[in-house]
């Protein structure tokens, strides 16, 4: 019988890693238990770095009642002679190659995929066995790509990582989620549990500090130690990477308190030579850009964005979500977390943090929008993130606090290791607070009922509701963009 405790799917990674030629070579075995409730005549992996040519190639398919397989851009069909049954398990043997492409500049780049002069990042690498969709009948799902935001679902996996590094630089340091061990001089060894993807970075330039939480979760943070600013304007010894630790450290204590405990043991922040951040599943990135800019005070992105990162663990990696089709999910969700943890830390900051995160860009749009009814960068942040953040802000001062954070803990509990819906959001919340919320929801939605969809009811994409300007301030001429 097999184990219903263990997850559906495991992977066991051997891989070595070219720093110098940008390259890796990687075998894998996929074991997936089919949860499925029905019988499943092929088995979908998303392959995320064959959306472009010339970056990913498989060099070979292997497995028990393997019939042919086929990789049409990021989806692999493996068919299967017999169909598997349900709550058997199969293990499929993957091989393959990656080359890679030097990250771009600017907050579109995807830098958590790529090299840079100092790292070498493998952020949504490896073959995944795709999400189900329990529809009638089911399907294996592949999201469409998109540039602007995220388009990720993925399901949650156990994996065993061995990491081998080739490099004539020397001193290279790996870093990873989960258990870590450095097995010999070039070789490394990462462990972990419940995550919905396997993240690396790889660089010669890495120093490390660590923290421990309330709870006991260790938190490494890797940063470019010569490359930091340690003196603030007026002369003042700073520490950007001690600050950025601390936050780390106090988001993951003021977070567990509200909405429950992570599954991990360890979280990595890790400095990223790209723009912005990047959440994964026990790993975070927070961009070098918001490290050189610390000049010793709190209010500062790179405040905000360690706290957005960190809170991404709950929202998006405890509970995940589609990313293309309900964004707001993770990130209004995450962006009100930044508001939650300066509360507790840093009150005076929270008029500063509205005005700064939220009210200057003036933010229009649906908070329910999909990630593909944007082309621009700016305004879908605008929509899900910021318009997201004020729609929560109303709710929570309807309801008040006790009703508001009983709402987001009921949530977190109900669909952790899942894949939530908007549906799913909003059953959380009591009858009568769901009632009592009607208009707010009414004020920031497309479909103002989630619980009760109807295409009648869904206003069309492009009818983007506005604020008034007299609540909120002057757009400025400079315009950051968000974590």
């Amino acid at each position: 019988m097999p184990d219903p405790n263990a997850a559906t799917a495991q992977y066991k990674v051997e891989t070595t890693v070219d720093v110098d030629a940008r390259s890796v070579t990687a075998t894998m075995q996929a074991t997936f238990r089919n949860d499925t409730g029905q019988p499943l005549q092929q088995i979908v992996f998303n392959v995320e770095p064959n959306r472009k040519p010339g970056i990913f190639t498989l060099t070979g398919v292997e497995a028990d009642n393997l019939d042919k397989f086929s990789l049409t851009g990021p989806r692999l069909e493996v068919s299967l002679k017999s169909p598997l049954d349900v709550d058997c398990t199969l293990t499929v043997s993957l091989g393959f190659t990656i080359h890679l492409a030097a990250i771009q500049s600017g907050y579109l780049g995807r830098g958590y995929f790529g090299f840079s002069d100092r790292q070498l990042n493998l952020g949504e690498w490896l073959p995944e066995i795709a999400p189900f969709t329990h529809s009638s009948p089911g399907s294996w799902l592949t999201p469409q790509s998109w540039a602007v935001g995220e388009y990720s679902v993925s399901r949650m996996g156990d994996y065993d990582v061995t990491v081998k590094v080739r490099s004539t630089a020397g001193n290279m340091d790996v870093v990873g989620p989960g258990e870590a061990e450095r097995v010999s001089a070039d070789t490394w060894r990462f462990q972990a549990s419940d995550l919905r993807t396997f993240t690396l970075s790889v660089s010669a330039g890495f120093s490390r500090l660590t923290a421990a939480s309330d709870d006991g979760v260790t938190i490494d943070l890797y940063y470019f130690a010569k490359l930091q600013p340690n003196k603030a304007p007026d002369g003042t010894p700073i520490s950007g990477p001690q600050h950025a630790l601390e936050t780390a450290r106090q988001a993951v204590n003021r977070f567990t308190k509200l909405f429950g405990p992570l599954p991990y043991k360890r979280l990595v922040v890790a400095e990223g030579d790209f723009a912005d951040g990047m959440e994964f599943s026990g790993m975070v990135f927070v961009s070098h850009d918001w490290f050189l800019r610390y000049e010793g005070k709190p209010d500062t992105w790179l405040t905000v964005i360690t706290a957005h990162e960190i809170a991404h663990q709950w929202w998006y990696s405890l509970i995940g979500n589609d990313q293309g089709e309900a964004p707001y999910l993770d990130e209004a969700l995450a962006l009100y977390s930044e508001l939650l943890y300066l509360e507790d830390k840093y009150p005076a900051l929270v008029p500063w943090w509205w005005q700064f995160r939220v009210k200057m860009y003036q933010p229009q749009g649906y908070v329910d929008a999909r990630t593909f009814d944007f082309t621009n960068l700016r305004l879908y942040i605008n929509a899900v993130y910021l318009r997201g953040a004020l729609m929560l802000q109303e709710i929570r001062e309807r309801l008040g606090d006790e009703a508001f954070y009983r709402w987001l803990r009921a949530y977190a509990i109900a669909q952790s290791n899942r894949v939530a819906t908007p549906a799913d959001l909003w059953q959380a919340m009591s009858p009568a607070d769901y009632s009592q919320t009607a208009d707010i929801r009414l004020k920031y939605l497309r479909q103002p009922d989630p619980l009760n969809p109807t295409p009648s009811a869904t206003r069309a994409a492009t009818a983007a509701p506005t604020i008034s300007a007299t609540d909120l301030a002057p757009r400025p001429a400079t315009d950051p963009c968000c974590g």
